[in-house]
């Protein structure tokens, strides 16, 4: 029977890097091998971390102005640096046929650059104020902030689909994020991880809602004003109310912006009335109907697949 797992688990993993485009393959090997130069021996490990890594006190002293991106790619802890990989191959197997491989590079640098460089904003006021060696010369890294924010692109693109964790357990996507950063919260309070991987968590979520609610380009125009995917959304529903009437604040303040760069955007788009959106074409619908079909279908072959197997565990 434990043989029987076993290459079921094989040819699971196996199967799942072969469906995965060549993006997020690309992607996924680019973090495992930025993850090795960061644990190599002799020393040489270090030297990599502390070229690339963010560190608030050298970044500006010694002109690594590069490191607040460059940080947000580098996973110092090998387990780390194996699971993230994994991540951005279910994640890319998702964005990447939606999105091509342009828009999702362009996703991934916005993020990097921007969670990158608010972390060192942050990070360098709290050193200038507080002068303790803990901030001013802590490594800052991880990708987490990406991860964070890739799960606010499958609540956009999949919400109600369900992605498969572990063998027999299921997530709707929908419930992702809020996930991701309640378990950082919770390895930052055992002290497993640092406040900065729960800061990156945050401003990943953040940042990346606030790219594809207003500044996305889309066929249909320019953001996603769909009430499914309102900042609010994200909060459970007894706090939705409060959320709400600050992030109908947040709305007012970009969709005039958008509206100025972007000149086929209208800005009087009701955002809880989905009907009346008109960046919601018939090529969006069209394509979110094949995502959730094409899920479908490999759940049906899963579940067919699974017969054999479960008759044979029957017969042992």
């Amino acid at each position: 029977m434990a043989a029987v797992e076993s290459d079921t688990l094989n040819r699971n993993v196996f199967l799942g890097l072969r469906e995965a485009p060549i993006g997020a393959r690309g992607g996924g090997a680019l973090v495992f091998l930025i993850s090795i130069f960061a644990n190599l021996p002799l020393g040489l490990g270090e030297i990599f971390q502390q070229l690339f890594c963010l560190i608030p006190a050298k970044t500006l002293g010694n002109l690594h102005i590069w490191n607040a991106f460059t940080g947000l790619f580098f996973e110092t802890n090998p387990i780390e640096g194996l699971l993230v990989p994994c991540a951005f191959l279910v994640v890319g197997k998702w964005l990447e046929p939606a999105w091509g491989q342009i828009e999702l590079i362009k996703f991934v640098l916005i993020i990097n650059t921007t969670v990158g460089y608010t972390t060192f904003l942050l990070y360098f006021g709290a050193c200038l104020i507080a002068q303790k060696p803990s901030i001013c010369s802590g490594q800052i890294s991880g990708c987490i902030a990406l991860v964070t924010a890739s799960t606010v692109a499958l609540k956009q693109l999949i919400p109600e689909n369900q992605i498969k964790i572990f063998r027999s357990y299921n997530i709707k996507a929908k419930h992702l994020t809020a996930i991701v950063i309640s378990g950082t919260l919770m390895l930052c309070v055992v002290g497993l991880w640092g406040v900065h991987k729960l800061v990156m968590s945050v401003l990943g979520a953040y940042y990346g809602w606030l790219y594809l609610r207003f500044f996305q380009v889309r066929d249909s125009g320019i953001g996603d004003q769909n009430s499914s995917f309102s900042f609010q959304s994200f909060f459970p529903r007894q706090v939705q109310p409060f959320v709400g009437s600050v992030s109908t604040r947040v709305y007012k303040t970009f969709m005039p912006l958008v509206s100025r760069v972007y000149q086929s955007v209208p800005t009087t788009v009701d955002e809880e009335d989905p009907l009346a959106n008109p960046n919601v074409s018939e090529d969006d619908l069209e394509r979110r109907r094949q995502i959730a079909m094409k899920a479908l279908n490999e759940r049906l072959q899963a579940n067919i697949g699974d017969g054999p197997t479960e008759e044979r565990r029957t017969d042992d």
